[in-house]
């Protein structure tokens, strides 16, 4: 029985042999004999076209419409694309070295270079990786080869995918997308700095991966440090085409935020770590990269995806200065070389001006806080005085009392310190040094004025007074002053201001400070000059809270001023440098009616700690001499016990 099969199987294999040199016989007698009806007759063609009947250069029976015109390579200069295709693919070499047989089998369907399909794709892809793989010497170039025919196929033949069968098309596209043959590029690009990561020279036996592993080249410079990018130079079709073009079929790896910000985080590492050297000789390189990922990224429109994903890399540090690597947003300034702060600050380069709008809505501000200019002032207390920079803080940070006292303190001690060097130098011109120190008073008081917002509050009708937390103390003080001055400018009412307002108005213009009073000047200005149209009970609780609370400015203020009750009655107002102490021992030269004693009890004027002030300020006044009843003038420093 074995012995029939065996002769069965060799019979027909005999012939199968016997019908393959009948079929080539066949195909050899038409090209020889019926070249006239080849070329004429349709019918024959359309027949012809499908018969096995010519030998491929692998020796096998192929009909013409299962292989490719050589001459076609030649007419579309892809040449170098024959070595793929001419095992399997090509008619025999005999057949195209006689013209007029190439001819023919033309007639016959004979198929042109870009009419490739799926399956055959699929077969040219695995013949040429399995020959690479067998092969060391040119692997790469013939690996290379495939993957530049694979794109110019996807590109020239819209038919490709387009046309054929669903199972067709899903089964080619998933063979690209899985198999490794898409060239990683291994040297980094021009213009890429040697001292940056390139992720494509880390494992050179990675040298082809699959599509969805690479990016494409275009973002070489994007991601070339954190992904693999492809080598290829893709044609324009594959950027601006339909999503029903062949570009669809490759699922090249996105470039999305994460590997930009990864990109980014890689960029400062390695400049960071770079030497001196490599810094200064790659700066520009650097500097264009980091503009390009700050250009992709102002695509952005979610600031906040973009913060997130920099706090995954714990990125902070990224903004390029320009100086000495990289800022965080809280670091570096939107301003303008010219501007005062330039000098003291970091600020955005000029190169990196096209991207202001995207630094600012990163968080990177205009300006400083106000904390960061006082330790600025505070960090460089030797440096030398910058007017305009100090000119404009105080334009700037208005409502900021704390610095602004500081700017007010640095100037005073400039000044101070200029004044004593200038009267140390020309002690022999006190008059041209007085006339020098005016100047330059006016000149500070015209540095520190600040010129503030239009919508403050400014009314002539208006008195606006600051009392400061002393007049807590003392139950409903605050509303008998707010009385008296009602009293005192009957048309004009008075408005309170907390001590931020007060300051603002005191270092705007002078047409603020016209109406604007501190406790100071009001009791200067309005009460104390003031005080005989007050009632007695008002009068006497506005001059002893200021007896009880004088710091030495109100003190020099109570002594220039008739503001103490005298005897008989209390109606009269001395000075305190004017009075006599009740209960000193010249006292009893005197009597009531002189208006030399104060008026009151234990309880007003007469109290101990209250006398002792009007001691104190009786001390200070610069008369020396009083006049006895009997008219002798005796030395009040040896012989009187003033108040």
């Amino acid at each position: 029985q074995q012995s029939n099969i065996q002769q069965q199987q060799n019979a027909t294999n005999i012939n199968l042999k016997n019908d393959q040199h009948k079929m080539l016989f066949l195909g050899k007698w038409l090209l020889s004999n019926c070249s006239n009806l080849i070329l004429s007759d349709a019918m024959s063609q359309d027949t012809l076209s499908s018969c096995r009947l010519f030998l491929n250069r692998k020796g096998e029976l192929c009909s013409c419409q299962q292989m490719f015109d050589p001459s076609s390579f030649h007419v579309n200069n892809k040449e170098k694309y024959l070595s793929l295709f001419e095992l399997k693919y090509l008619p025999a070499i005999e057949l195209c070295s006689v013209h007029e047989s190439l001819t023919l089998l033309k007639h016959l369907k004979l198929r042109q270079f870009y009419d490739v399909k799926c399956d055959e794709l699929i077969d040219i892809c695995e013949g040429t990786m399995k020959e690479s793989s067998s092969s060391t010497a040119g692997k790469r170039s013939l690996m290379l080869l495939l993957a530049e025919f694979i794109i110019d196929i996807l590109h020239q033949n819209s038919k490709l995918i387009e046309e054929y069968s669903q199972s067709k098309r899903l089964s080619l596209k998933q063979y690209l997308n899985i198999t490794a043959w898409m060239p990683v590029m291994i040297e980094r690009p021009h213009g890429y700095p040697s001292s940056l990561t390139w992720q494509g020279s880390i494992d050179t036996r990675r040298s082809f991966v699959n599509p969805r592993e690479i990016c494409d080249k275009t973002n070489a410079y994007l991601v070339g440090g954190v992904a693999l990018v492809s080598s290829l130079d893709l044609p324009e079709s594959f950027y601006h085409t339909t999503r029903s073009s062949n570009r669809t079929a490759l699922d090249l790896r996105e470039v999305k935020l994460d590997l930009l910000i990864k990109q980014l985080k890689c960029l400062v590492l390695c400049y960071q770590k770079s030497s001196v050297h490599e810094q200064k000789n790659e700066t520009f390189d650097y500097l264009n990269l980091c503009k390009r990922l700050y250009d992709t990224l102002t695509h952005f429109t979610n600031m906040s995806d973009i913060h997130n994903e920099m706090r995954k890399c714990n990125l902070t540090e990224w903004i390029w200065n320009g100086t000495n690597g990289f800022s965080s947003t809280n670091q570096i300034y939107l301003v303008d070389k010219t501007h005062p702060l330039a000098s003291y600050i970091q600020i955005l380069p000029y190169e990196l001006y096209n991207y202001r709008k995207f630094f600012e809505s990163m968080g990177v501000k205009s300006q400083p806080e106000s904390s960061k200019i006082e330790d600025l002032l505070r960090n460089h207390p030797q440096q030398p005085i910058d007017e305009n920079l100090f000119r404009w803080i105080k334009e700037t940070y208005t409502t900021d009392r704390r610095l602004l006292q500081l700017i007010n303190d640095f100037e005073l001690k400039s000044h101070a310190k200029g004044n004593t060097n200038h009267h140390h130098h020309h002690h022999h011109q006190p008059q041209a040094n007085n006339n020098n120190n005016s100047k330059s008073k006016n000149l500070h008081d015209e540095q520190t004025r600040i010129t503030f917002s239009s919508t403050l509050d400014l009314s002539d009708d208006k008195v606006y007074l600051y009392l400061p937390d002393i007049f807590n103390k003392q139950t409903n003080i605050k509303e008998t002053v707010v009385q008296a001055l009602s009293t005192i400018s009957k048309e004009k009412k008075t408005q309170l201001l907390t001590e931020e307002d007060f300051f603002i108005r005191k270092m705007s213009g002078s047409e603020y400070q016209k109406n604007l009073y501190d406790h100071y000047r009001a009791y200067n200005d309005l009460l104390l000059p003031n005080l005989n149209v007050l009632p007695k009970n008002v009068k006497d609780t506005l001059v002893l809270f200021a007896l009880d609370n004088a710091d030495n400015t109100m003190l020099n203020i109570l002594k220039q001023h008739c503001c103490i009750p005298c005897t008989p009655n209390g109606r009269t107002l001395n000075k305190p440098s004017k009075l006599i102490h009740p209960y000193c021992r010249l006292a009893s030269l005197y009597s009531d009616i002189d208006s030399l004693f104060p008026y009151g009890g234990q309880d007003s004027y007469l109290r101990e700690d209250r006398l002792n002030v009007l001691k104190l300020l009786g001390k200070r006044m610069t008369v020396a001499y009083v006049i006895f009843p009997n008219g002798k003038n005796v030395d009040e420093t040896n012989h009187l016990t003033h108040i």
